[in-house]
């Protein structure tokens, strides 16, 4: 960047209470920062990946992020919810070009539509056949958009993440998005998907970002180091 400066602070130690501090694990693990080439080849790809965007105070990755070790800091639900947003958000986020309508169906939706709204049932005149038809205009437009599901089907193709991830993702978001709790028997559980999901949302910016390397799987036991490429 010509005639542009930034400065980097990392902060290792925050001196709060331990029920206080984030209870996110680190992406590369919790070894001091010295000498870690992998880390320092992480945070710059980052910092690559993020500068361009202008548009808004935080970068959006950045935001999910960020929620996630602020959620961290309470319940368990708190963060598993967190961390099920913030993978969504950074799939469609970093990836929703893999998953677009073609041109071609683009081009041909509003004969779809037309088609639709012929049907002799919409031309009823009354409210209920309006709002019918708007519904289901509505559930056509979204063929037009992609869903983080296609991107999931594109990713596991490549090999960027794992199937097991994606299923832990789905056990751990959906019933906590409609207000379902984890009880003291799916403890554990909740733990080791957590952990899958933690994963996943780390290979995500691993692939948006570019970075190859180590990284530690904190949904295996004994949190072993596995490479991503």
């Amino acid at each position: 960047m010509e005639s542009r400066r930034a400065s980097v602070f990392l902060l290792n130690k925050l001196d709060l209470p331990s029920m206080l501090l984030p209870k996110l694990e680190p992406p590369l693990g919790a070894s001091q920062f010295t000498g870690r080439e992998d880390v320092w080849r992480l945070c710059a790809n980052y910092l690559e990946y993020i500068v361009p965007f202008q548009n808004r105070r935080w970068h959006p990755i950045s935001e999910h992020i960020y929620g996630v070790i602020e959620a961290s800091k309470g319940s368990l639900d708190a963060k598993a919810l967190n961390l099920g947003v913030a993978v969504e958000g950074v799939a469609m986020f970093a990836f929703e070009h893999l998953a677009c309508a073609s041109a071609s169906l683009k081009a041909e939706f509003p004969d779809l539509l037309k088609h639709v709204s012929s049907w002799e049932g919409f031309r009823r005149d009354d409210s209920e056949a309006s709002s019918l038809l708007r519904r289901v205009n509505g559930l056509l437009g979204a063929l037009l958009r992609p869903s983080v599901n296609e991107i999931f089907k594109i990713l596991l193709a490549q090999g960027s993440i794992s199937k097991d991830e994606v299923v832990a993702w789905k056990q751990l978001r959906h019933p906590r998005a409609h207000g379902k709790l984890s009880d003291s028997a799916e403890l554990e559980g909740s733990l080791w998907a957590a952990g899958k999901v933690t994963v996943l949302l780390y290979k995500l910016i691993f692939t948006a970002v570019g970075y190859s390397g180590p990284y530690i799987d904190y949904g295996a036991k004994g949190w072993p180091t596995r490479q991503h490429s």
